[in-house]
């Protein structure tokens, strides 16, 4: 059964048409060591999570890309390229997003029986990340759409980043526990956060309160409270 559902993965990416273009975002506009309120939008753990700034008209993007008269890839009888970047249909917050293509997710259970291959490409579904919130999710060709131009020149509104100065207690792997403790603290609610570009990545201090200029802050940042209730080391990285 597995070889043969492989087989059936296989013949979809050689068979199908695939939509190439070459959109792209322009990246998340950093300003580095300036403070600036942000919202967490998702969290795989506190050195891989999604930020972005508070003050966002994602809303407004949504109903652009609403208004665009275009196909989805199912009518244009299509797959996108993996990489390519969508306009993506999240029906659980009835908003339009810009999105990544990240893998092909197999058709829709109930219709492995379809053998015509145009059939078959309108019950194909992808993985996308969401270029704005991080997190991905598998959504049909019929949700997904071309990214048209006038979208794609906006910056992506959320970045990737990982909580400064801190460490898992034991190894590399952050423990459930520490996971749920920092999305509980990070849920729904106004952050202040310093960026620092290290390498490839973005290393980021997060507190709960504003600071000001000539001014102790009220508390401490996340690092050090996450490390405070046991689940973290504390070490310092080199701005």
């Amino acid at each position: 059964m597995a070889s043969k559902q492989m087989k059936h993965q296989s013949e979809l990416e050689v068979g199908l048409n695939r939509s190439v273009d070459g959109v792209g975002i322009p990246k998340f506009q950093i300003k580095k060591f300036e403070e600036m309120p942000v919202v967490v939008t998702h969290v795989d753990s506190p050195r891989n999570f999604y930020i972005q700034h508070k003050d966002h008209n994602l809303q407004e993007l949504s109903d652009i890309m609403g208004k665009k008269d275009t196909r989805s890839y199912a009518e244009m009888n299509c797959i996108p390229d993996i990489g390519a970047y969508v306009m993506a249909w999240n029906a659980d917050q009835e908003l339009w997003c810009r999105a990544q293509v990240t893998k092909i997710c197999g058709m829709n259970s109930g219709n492995n029986h379809l053998c015509s291959r145009f059939e078959v490409i309108k019950h194909i579904e992808v993985e996308i990340r969401r270029v704005d919130y991080g997190d991905s999710m598998c959504l049909s060709l019929w949700n997904i759409k071309e990214l048209c131009g006038e979208v794609a020149k906006i910056p992506a509104q959320a970045l990737q980043v990982s909580l400064a100065d801190v460490k898992p207690v034991n190894g590399e792997s952050w423990s459930t526990e520490a996971v749920i403790w920092f999305k509980e603290k990070v849920n729904k609610r106004t952050l202040y956060a310093r960026l620092y570009p290290n390498g490839n990545s973005v290393i980021v201090e997060l507190f709960m309160e504003k600071g000001k200029i000539g001014a102790m802050r009220r508390s401490s940042c996340l690092s050090l409270r996450l490390a405070q209730n046991g689940h973290a080391r504390k070490i310092y990285l080199k701005r």
